[in-house]
This record gives structure tokens, C-alpha cells and sequence, in this order.
């Protein structure tokens, strides 16, 4: 890369009084910028407005030292808008440049950070895009925001460890000799220190060394994070633990739920692993999805600025950690946020904690679930077959101990309500068709098995008392279950690329699919086309970007996980057997690439999609 003497550069400035490095010298009105810089170090710099936007800090151009805190001050021309620079020094040789970092307008941000600066030099033409994947190369989780005060982080905290990598990012790409100009996203992932490709160990030890084999019963246990992103020391934690899933409890690498208990230490964490605080989570295994990324993928892309919050409300964050289970390494797990009514999750409204015996108003969470899988006594039954079109349905939340009657009617009766609209002529007024529209869309894009209504199809209804209409309305999410998807199943209309499935009717199930009862509407064809011909453009880079940084992340722990699983070459349930984990991943970006060229033909009318479908 260009290296930049910064005595040279002040020397410069100061030479030419009548330029815009002066402060209102000349006739040009200016105004006055004032920012800083962020690194979470103690580094000094000098920073510019690249004016002529060509990377570098140019004489003439208005420059300024920090201080001591990072803050610094320039007069820049007042219509201007341009790239902040910073050339940053460490050690004891101030005047010698030893990275760069930038933000990529003046209106972006004033604060300079390592992140900013990747977003600036990703390469990627949308700056959301950008903002998207360098989160997940650094490994932060969904919609970490990248402009913030640096007076409100402490030295401690995650933001700052992180900022402190990605300046050892940033001094090994500047010092690359291959390099000159803008490094670009590969440059920044080809230079990721050891410390953001190793994942996260997280030790879980029962309780006199108990065995974790129930899905009903729960087992207490001691909980230990260790990653140096997350803290100097182990993460401690006290909570309990059992199994869980359905058909993937079979397979000999178990998925699991954690619950931590609500004690001092709890009480002392800020988050779990970068995620919102909660003591409710989930282990999955992803035994049958040989790539291991399946679910993270889908989780980062439904949280992605692609699919805009007018539309799903949330979808669950997951971090990859590797689990040694009482003492046996049990391989690599997607430590994710469980679906749950929520403040840190889907924050709508719960329902009170003492309901009168008629009130029926709150936040309701229900799940299609072809098996019927549901809580079912002598009081309650938490079952729902849909009079008209035997579509099957578990009334998730509130749960069989908070439920009243008087709720499970009401969620019953509106059911029926949606169900009626649905076989009606227009889309039905009582749901929220965007939440429909990018739950279908995400889906489709995975061809995921369970989405035709099948299981794992989660619904929710917000109180009547929510801010945002769409939230009192029947939404259609959280996503969930994207390990048997993207060709990991071995039935022709699942593994083949082309060929429309989450908006069918299936003939091997005998309830209705209500996305393929909404898709005749017209209305909700047009929504479909438009929503996903604002998407598309950044979902080819989106997911390549993403697998890459998965590759390099994953690259050691795989290998740890299939010597302890050795499946690779096998089939279990899949149609493609691949050999390597390198070969999985391959084969996952080539399904999603050949998909996603299949959908922007069929979306590229009102009617097309319709029409494959049947």
C-alpha cells in the first residue's frame, strides 16, 4: 500500500496558508468537522478530508493532528462531503505511518474507527452491504452499529478488543508490499489475526458428571466461554441443560438448551458472546449439515439490510463455538437465541403475569407443525387442525403454564379468521403481507424443507396495544431450521436448484399451505417481484462474502469436528456426497448462485413465480 510521511504531510499544509488546509483562508465558505479517531489503543494520527478522493492525504487538503483523546477539528469546504482520513502512527516514531484507516463521508461518520475503515475500502458499492460483512467477519453480532460515541466504550468491552484486531488487520495489510491502493474486502479477510479465526470453547459440565439425555428433564450444569474477544478471563456461568429438537436428537451429536441461572454472575454479564443478554439459548449441532453453516448463513442474511425491518421484526443471531461437553469434545455448535417473546428477542408485548379470566390481549407466538408435536392434558390442549384446510398448528406462547382458556380461544378463533380470509379474493387484511413476502423469499432462496407449512414455521401476533400496525397484525417469522436446505436433502424438488417449493402444495401433506393460498392473490405476486428485485443485487455477494468468511473462520475447528464426527463422504440424508468440508462449502455457494439466477427469473414478472408453482 501507499506509505505517507506524516512530517512531510504537515510541512505541506503548512506551506500552503491559502489552501483549504487553513482554517477559512480563501473565498470558499467552509464549515467545521469535528470527530475522532477510535482504535482502542493509545495511537496517535493526522487526520485529512480526502477532497480529490484518492486515498491519501494530498497538500492542500485540510489536515489536523488528534489529541490526546483521538478528537480532532478541520474546516473543510462547506458543500463538500468527503472521505475522512487517518494516518495513524504506533510506537514510538510518530512521524512513521503505520496503518490508515478512513470513514467513507463526512455525513457517514466523524468518528474514524477500524471498522469504518474496512467499510470504506470493502470494495462492495453498498455501504449497508459493507456494513453487513464486515460484522460478520469480525464476528459482531446482527446490526452492531458502527457510527457510536468511542466516550461510552470501556477498554474492556468487545467493541474495543475487536477494534483493537481489526488494527492488526490494518497494520498487516498496510504493510503488504503485493498491495497498492484500495486493499479490498479479501485483502482484509486474507489478514485476520489468529484471535478472530479461532472460535469460542465453551466448557459445560454437569452436575456430578451427569449425562444429558432427555429432552424433558434438565440437568444442572457449570458453563465456561473462553475467547480473548470476550474477556481477559472465562466467562463463568451456573444454569441447567437438556436436549432438544426433533428428528436431529436421533443422531449422536445431540443439540441441546441451555437455560443460565439468574445469579451474581449472570447479573454481572453484559452479553453472551456479543449477543443480547438472555438466559435462554440453544446448541445446535448441524449434524446433518456437513458445511456447518447452513443455519448461520440464513440467520445472517435474514438480519442483513437486504431484508428491511418493514418486513420480519426479528430473526435469531448465533455464534460458532466449539463444546466440550464433561470433559469430551463434542465438536463445533451454533451457540444461537432461542424464538422467544422477548425484549432482547421478539419484543412485543407479553402477556400480564395475572390475566383477568377474559383477557386475551398480548403477544402471541405459534408454530405450523405438520406432527402435531404439541402439549396436550386434561385442561388444556395446545393443538390447532384449521377448520377449512386441516392445516396443522402448536400454540407456542404462552405456554401450557401461563395459557388461560380465554387466550387459547382467542388465538384459536383469529386462526380461523386469517384462514377464512385466506380462501377469500384479496390478501387477507388481518396479516402483515411483508413479514409473508421476505420469510417466503429467504426460504425459497434456501428451498428449505420444512417452509411449505411443514414444521419449524413460526407465526407471531402482537398486542392490539403495539406502536406499529403491522405488529397487532399475524406475522409471518422468525426464521428457523435451515440445516436440511440449500440441496442437503435427498429428494429431486429439494436438491435440485431450479423449480419453486416453499409455495407449493404438496401432495404428501394433507393440510393446506396457506403461502400457496396467499400467492393467488395478485396483489401478493407483485409484492414478491418487487421485494426481491430490490434485494437481489446484494445477495450473490452477500452470501459469497459470507461463505468466505466462514471458511476462514471454521477452517481449524472443522477439522477438530470431523475427527470427532468422521461423516464427511457419507450420505446420511443427502443426495450430494462430498468428500471434504472445502467440497461442502463449494457446493453450497454453487445451489445458492444457480438459485438465486432461478429466482430472478421467476420474480421478474408479477406471474411467473405463480405459474411455476402450480
Amino acid at each position: 500500500m501507499q506509505r505517507f510521511d506524516l512530517r512531510l504531510a504537515s510541512a505541506l499544509c503548512t506551506a500552503l496558508v491559502l489552501s483549504a488546509c487553513s482554517s477559512g483562508g480563501g473565498d470558499t465558505p467552509t464549515r467545521e468537522v469535528v470527530g475522532r479517531v477510535f482504535t482502542g489503543t493509545a495511537d496517535a494520527g493526522r487526520v485529512c478530508a480526502d477532497l480529490n478522493r484518492n486515498d491519501q492525504c494530498d497538500a492542500g487538503e485540510p489536515q489536523a493532528d488528534t489529541d490526546g483523546s483521538g478528537a480532532f477539528g478541520l474546516e473543510i469546504p462547506e458543500s463538500s462531503d468527503p472521505p475522512l482520513l487517518a494516518l495513524m502512527s504506533s510506537g514510538a516514531a510518530p512521524e512513521v505511518v503505520s496503518y490508515r484507516m478512513a470513514t467513507p463521508s463526512v455525513s457517514y461518520s466523524t468518528t474514524i474507527t477500524p471498522f469504518t475503515a474496512i467499510v470504506h475500502w470493502s470494495g462492495e458499492p453498498s455501504v449497508e452491504l459493507a456494513e453487513d460483512l464486515t460484522r460478520e467477519m469480525l464476528g459482531f453480532p446482527r446490526a452492531h452499529p458502527f457510527r457510536f460515541d468511542p466516550g461510552s466504550v470501556a477498554p474492556d468491552a468487545p467493541v474495543a478488543r475487536i477494534a483493537r484486531l481489526a488494527v492488526e488487520t490494518l497494520k498487516s495489510v498496510h504493510a503488504d508490499p503485493r498491495l497498492s491502493g484500495p486493499p479490498g474486502f479479501d485483502a482484509f479477510l486474507a489478514h485476520l489475526p489468529s484471535a478472530l479465526r479461532e472460535l469460542p470453547q465453551l466448557r459445560i459440565t454437569t452436575r456430578n458428571g451427569a449425562a444429558v439425555d432427555s429432552k424433558e428433564t434438565y440437568v444442572d450444569a457449570n458453563f465456561v466461554l473462553d475467547h480473548e474477544v470476550i474477556s481477559d478471563l472465562p466467562v463463568q456461568l451456573n444454569g441447567r441443560i437438556r436436549g432438544r429438537g426433533n428428528s436431529t436428537w436421533q443422531y449422536p451429536k445431540k443439540p441441546y438448551k441451555v437455560q443460565f441461572t439468574n445469579d451474581a454472575s449472570y447479573a454481572a454479564l453484559a452479553d453472551v458472546a456479543g449477543m443480547r443478554k438472555n438466559r435462554n439459548w440453544v446448541l445446535l449441532a448441524d449434524y446433518l449439515d456437513r458445511s456447518l453453516i447452513r443455519n448461520k448463513l440464513a440467520f445472517s442474511l435474514a438480519n442483513s439490510s437486504l431484508f428491511g425491518r418493514d418486513g420480519m421484526k426479528w430473526n435469531p443471531s448465533g455464534v460458532h463455538v466449539e463444546v466440550v461437553l464433561n470433559g469430551d469434545y463434542v465438536g463445533v455448535y451454533l451457540l444461537a437465541e432461542d424464538i422467544r417473546i422477548s425484549s432482547a428477542r421478539l419484543d412485543i408485548h407479553e402477556m400480564s403475569d395475572e390475566p383477568a379470566d377474559a383477557e386475551a390481549d398480548g403477544g402471541y407466538l405459534v408454530e405450523a407443525d405438520g406432527r402435531l408435536d404439541c402439549h396436550v392434558d386434561e385442561r388444556l390442549d395446545l393443538r390447532y387442525v384449521s377448520p377449512l384446510g386441516k392445516t396443522r398448528f402448536c400454540i407456542d406462547t404462552p405456554d401450557e403454564e401461563d395459557i388461560t382458556v380465554a387466550q387459547l380461544e382467542y388465538v384459536k378463533s383469529y386462526l380461523d379468521d386469517v384462514e377464512l380470509e385466506l380462501h377469500g379474493g384479496t390478501t387477507p387484511a388481518s396479516i402483515h403481507p411483508e413479514s409473508f413476502a421476505d420469510w417466503t423469499l429467504l426460504s425459497e432462496l434456501f428451498k428449505n424443507l420444512d417452509a411449505p407449512f411443514l414444521s419449524s414455521v413460526f407465526l407471531w401476533k402482537g398486542s392490539e396495544r403495539e406502536e406499529r400496525l403491522a405488529d397487532r397484525k399475524l406475522n409471518l417469522g422468525p426464521i428457523w431450521d435451515f440445516d436440511i436446505s440449500a440441496g442437503n436433502f435427498d429428494l429431486p424438488a429439494v436438491y435440485l436448484p431450479q423449480g419453486c417449493w416453499v409455495s407449493r402444495q404438496h401432495d404428501f401433506y394433507d393440510g393446506s399451505n396457506w403461502l400457496a393460498l396467499l400467492l393467488q392473490k395478485p396483489e401478493h405476486g407483485s409484492l414478491l417481484a418487487r421485494r426481491w428485485q430490490a434485494m437481489a443485487p446484494g445477495i450473490e455477494p452477500f452470501v459469497r462474502r459470507s461463505i468466505d468468511i466462514q471458511h476462514a473462520r471454521l477452517q481449524t475447528a472443522q477439522a477438530r469436528n470431523f475427527e470427532r464426527w468422521p461423516i464427511l463422504g457419507q450420505p446420511l440424508v443427502s443426495h450430494y456426497v462430498w468428500n471434504t468440508w472445502d467440497e461442502e462449502l463449494a457446493f453450497l455457494g454453487s445451489f445458492l448462485t444457480d438459485r438465486s439466477s432461478w429466482m430472478d427469473s421467476v420474480f421478474s414478472t408479477d406471474t411467473a413465480y405463480r405459474l411455476s408453482c402450480g
